[in-house]
């Protein structure tokens, strides 16, 4: 639905919706409401084993915990509005709202793309430095390294967001996508927009950096788990780790991709928002024998006390 208040101030936008056919609402309803549900419990339980069980006490271990969380906290920041919208359409939500919402996307995006690269650093030492490893992935570096992540998502979200907050709109208000985002908050200002369009340019410059990064990481693990004389075993079980790693980047890199691509709501939103933290859990549990050694620990030590 496209609204107009000629030289008026919008005070509320309007999502794009999937469909205006109520059955098919309803379907989707079911699908939303189910991914979420198990991108909760998996990632609340994976977090959950990597915070209580003393074998996950390692820095890759705390680095996926900090995915798990970063995970929950994207899903919610849009899939509970989604299902709002699913039952009640034609909801707004207010330019307020929509600025909060903005920044925790960009925030929780920008922190997992930074927290994605620590975890190919985290891996790279491992595999290329083992001798060192203990001593360069200390505590404090682990600590150090999450919490940049972390202030470095919520320091590039601001700028958007702040950006975003001095634009005037005064026309069209149904953004082109399921959630507040800034592109398609540019499309529905009435205001000048440089800025705006020259901040995500130079910051999408930047972060695109961390991608080859990623690449050249892996690049080196497996040119020295190949050259290494360890067993069979040892590099099965490197390979296997990374693997898992990069099948959550191709993930999350193609889903951002094809969301760029698409310019609005679609497929590449929904993996980026509801599929990517809801197998992001399975995908580590499945290819990995610790958690799933520490999953049957917890249910046997359960079983005990009831």
């Amino acid at each position: 639905m496209m609204r107009w208040e000629n030289q008026t101030s919008v005070t509320e936008f309007f999502f794009l919706r999937f469909s205006e056919a109520p059955p098919l609402q309803g379907v989707l309803f079911f699908f939303f409401f189910l991914t979420y549900a198990v991108t909760l419990q998996g990632n609340a339980l994976l977090f959950l084993l990597a915070c209580l069980d003393p074998r996950l006490h390692t820095p890759m271990y705390f680095f996926l915990a900090n995915l798990s969380f970063l995970d929950i906290c994207t899903s919610t920041t849009t899939i509970p509005r989604l299902l709002v919208d699913l039952l009640q359409p034609r909801q707004g939500i207010s330019i307020a709202s929509c600025f909060l919402q903005l920044f925790w996307v960009t925030a929780l995006n920008t922190t997992e793309l930074m927290l994605l690269t620590v975890m190919a650093y985290d891996r790279y030492v491992a595999v290329c430095c083992p001798l060192r490893y203990a001593v360069i992935m200390n505590r404090g570096m682990c600590i150090n390294l999450a919490s940049c992540s972390w202030v470095g998502g919520c320091l590039h979200s601001l700028i958007h967001a702040l950006l975003a907050a001095r634009l005037p709109f005064c026309g069209p208000n149904q953004v082109n996508q399921f959630f507040c985002n800034a592109p398609q908050l540019l499309e529905l200002s009435c205001g000048d927009t440089t800025i705006n369009e020259l901040a995500l340019l130079l910051t999408g410059v930047v972060l695109s950096g961390f991608f080859p990064v990623i690449l050249i990481s892996y690049a080196h693990i497996m040119v020295t788990a190949q050259r290494s004389r360890a067993t069979g075993e040892g590099r099965g079980k490197a390979f296997s780790t990374c693997a898992s790693h990069l099948m959550v980047v191709a993930m999350f890199y193609g889903s951002a991709a094809a969301t760029c691509l698409a310019g609005r709501g679609g497929v590449g939103s929904v993996l980026y928002t509801a599929i990517t933290p809801m197998l992001n859990p399975i995908i580590y549990s499945l290819r990995n024998q610790e958690v799933r050694g520490a999953w049957r620990k917890m249910t046997r030590r359960k079983g005990r006390v009831t």
